[in-house]
């Protein structure tokens, strides 16, 4: 996976998306894998395996699929290295 740079807009949005809603309601956040499973079995080009699956598919789907799967997970991977407060 290329690295690419990622607008600031789009990783508010991501970082927002998986620690509000997302990680602090379990259910919502199952709810949207969910959804996020059959979308990502009808688009074309998906790819599997996704590092954080099921984190990475809620956000896709919550964000109503806008950015990009590959940019959520190089969010995510930017999130894990260096944590912010």
């Amino acid at each position: 996976m290329a690295t690419q740079q990622i607008p600031p807009d789009q990783i508010l949005l991501v970082q927002h998306a998986r620690e509000r809603p997302l990680r602090a309601n379990p259910e919502e956040a199952l709810k949207w894998c969910n959804r996020a499973k059959f979308a990502m079995a009808e688009t074309p080009g998906s790819t599997d395996p996704i590092p954080n699956r099921e984190e990475v598919r809620a956000v896709w789907e919550y964000l109503g699929r806008t950015i990009d799967v590959s940019t959520i997970v190089q969010v995510f991977e930017k999130m894990r290295i260096v944590p912010h407060a």
